[in-house]
């Protein structure tokens, strides 16, 4: 199960904790809350453990995509918000989900980009077909380092400057990969 999001605070003299986690990860997250809130009414210890969890990609990996990302907004005078999306759609592989016509927001709250694709029936509900694009930043070595080809290709297709190879080696060499990835 991961966590998304922790928030501390105090009120009357006890600390609260609040955490998110992702829609996906419901089930789990229930049965570890009541199997924990259990645990507590029988006056047993339960342990929180919150750990630090490592950046899948360097600074300096985050840094060199967005000033690409940033010569090619310049270059045709666009948003580099809306060239990381487009650029997001053509060189990573979406998560296909169906799913209620309501859920889009939802799904836009756990990806960085998502797209309806079509409108379909499942179970005899009327439902959408999402394409749901995870962000750079959850990209494993190997994602990141075919997403960054794509806007360097793109990038030498315009004629713009890129970075050196050298340059654009180190940074994948640097890359760091999230404890699930490894």
């Amino acid at each position: 199960m991961r966590v998304e999001n922790v928030e501390l605070y105090r009120s009357g003299g006890a600390v609260y904790i609040t955490a998110r986690v992702p829609l996906a990860d419901y089930d789990i997250a229930t049965v570890v809350v009541d199997d924990a809130l259990q645990a507590m009414q029988n006056n047993k210890k339960i342990n929180l453990r919150f750990d630090v969890e490592s950046q899948p990609r360097s600074l300096q990996a985050n840094a060199l995509l967005w000033s690409c990302l940033s010569k090619i907004a310049i270059a045709i005078a666009a948003d580099k918000w809306d060239i990381y999306t487009d650029c997001l759609k053509r060189y990573t592989t979406p998560l296909i989900l169906a799913g209620g016509e309501n859920k889009f927001r939802e799904l836009k709250e756990m990806y960085r980009e998502v797209e309806i694709l079509d409108n379909c029936i499942v179970n005899g509900q009327k439902a959408c077909l999402y394409a749901c694009y995870k962000g750079s930043s959850k990209l494993n070595k190997q994602e990141f380092s075919y997403f960054l080809d794509g806007v360097l290709s793109e990038m030498e297709e315009m004629g713009l400057e890129t970075p050196s190879d050298q340059k654009v080696k180190e940074v994948i060499e640097a890359y760091v990969e999230s404890k699930d990835e490894r």
